[in-house]
This record gives structure tokens, sequence and C-alpha cells, in this order.
């Protein structure tokens, strides 16, 4: 009879002592691929900072401009708009924190001398002391340029839930960029970018944007948390298996 700890299939040998190489293996393979794709994602990072730099010196568009380049050419593009706000019909974007504080970033719609509109966020404002207490976000002498730089998401955002509350009033708390949506409960369609506001511009709030959500640096540090993981599990794995072939010896 053959060992339980050997089975047969045809010209086939398994064992059992086969599966912790395997797990291993698998693991191994998953933590480096992980590891190689924070590394990618910091590259590509550097790449759009690098891309911010140079274009924030450039020449600031005016209007003409969001129609005729891509998105990808307009993103991080100073821009000098003429046009006013729609005050009336604002959204707040949610879960915005700052330095442990919750809050909103404004975003106003802003109607330009063509007819087209666009979101302008206005920078980020702390909720109130119960979350059915929103912010005073009214505008006192709305200007008629608005000046910042051209933001378009990088991604398609995720979320668990809804966009809004179709049934809730003006200001609108949003959980994520949704032009589609938004445009839908505007009744008219949005370009698909915004205008983050520059620091200096008036009727803004807290303006100290980011370029993008998360640093190389973040990216390198978790490269580094899986390739460590990867490391300890390699040097347990041969631990284990030293110890393992000197008991049998």
């Amino acid at each position: 009879m053959a060992d339980a700890r050997d089975m047969h299939l045809g010209a086939f040998r398994f064992s059992p002592d086969l599966l912790p190489s395997v797990a291993v293996i698998l693991l191994l393979t998953l933590f480096i691929s992980l590891g190689m794709w924070q590394l990618g994602r910091a590259e590509e990072k550097r790449d759009l900072i690098e891309r911010f730099e140079a274009r924030r010196e450039a020449t600031a568009l005016g209007a003409g401009s969001l129609s005729a380049l891509p998105i990808d050419e307009l993103r991080y593009r100073k821009v000098r708009l003429v046009g006013h706000y729609l005050a009336d019909r604002q959204f707040l974007l949610d879960n915005r924190v700052r330095e442990r504080q919750a809050g909103f970033e404004v975003l106003t719609p802003f109607r330009l001398t063509d007819g087209r509109v666009l979101l302008v966020n206005r920078g980020w404002v702390p909720m109130g002391r119960v979350r059915a207490e929103l912010p005073d976000i009214r505008i006192a002498a709305p200007p008629e340029v608005v000046e910042g730089w051209l933001y378009a998401p990088l991604g398609e955002a995720y979320s668990l839930g809804a966009v809004d509350d179709p049934a809730s009033g003006w200001p609108r708390i949003v959980q994520h960029l949704d032009f589609e949506t938004f445009g839908q409960r505007l009744g008219e369609p949005l370009l698909a970018l915004t205008v983050r506001l520059s620091a200096d511009a008036p009727a803004g709030y807290i303006r100290d944007w980011e370029v993008v959500p998360m640093t190389p640096a973040k990216h390198i540090a978790y490269a580094v948390q899986w390739f460590g993981l990867a490391v300890a599990l390699l040097m347990i794995y041969l631990v284990v298996n030293l110890k393992r072939r000197s008991a049998h010896e």
C-alpha cells in the first residue's frame, strides 16, 4: 500500500509536503507584484507632479481652450475664465478631512459667457457641530472672473452608495465627483473638469491643493512594506524547513 503521505495520479506524483511550498510561492509572487505596482504608481505620480510644475508656469488658458484640447492636456493648466456663479445651486463634496476635522469642499457651478457650465472648487470648509448644520457658503460679492488651475479626476471614483440624495435641496451634499449626475441635478450638462480656485482669488475658502491624492513617497513606503513582507515570508519558510530537515536527520 502506498504511503498515506504520497498519492499517485498517473505519471504525476503529489505530496502534501508540496502544499506549503506552493502557498509560499504564490504569496511571494503576490507580495512582489504589489510592491512593483506601488513603485509604478510612484513613478506615475512623479510624472504628474512634474507636469503640474511645468504647466503652472505657462500662460493661463481662456474658455476657448476647454473644448479645443483633450482633458489630459488641460489637467493642471492655469485658467482665467469670465462668467458668473450659479450660487443658488452649489454642491458640498463630503468626507473631506483636514487635520482630523471633517468638512466639505465647496463646488459652485460657473456659467461661462458662451453658456457652458463647469464647477469651481472654492476650497474646504469645516462641518458644523451636527451633520444637519450645513456651512454658510453664500457669495456676498460674486466675481465675474475666476482664476485657478484645471483639475480632472485621474480615474473613476469608488463609492458603495449613491452620489447624493435626489430629494435633497441646495446646497446638495455629494459623495464623489460625477459630472453626469451633477448635470442632471442642475438641468444642464457640465464640462467634465473643475477649476481649483487659486489661493488669492476672492470668494474662496481653505485652498492648499494637493496635486495628487497620494504622494510618490507614500507609494514607495507601501512598496517597501510589500517587499518586506516577501522577505519575512521567505526567511520564515527557510528557517522552518531547515529545522524540519535537521529533525529528520
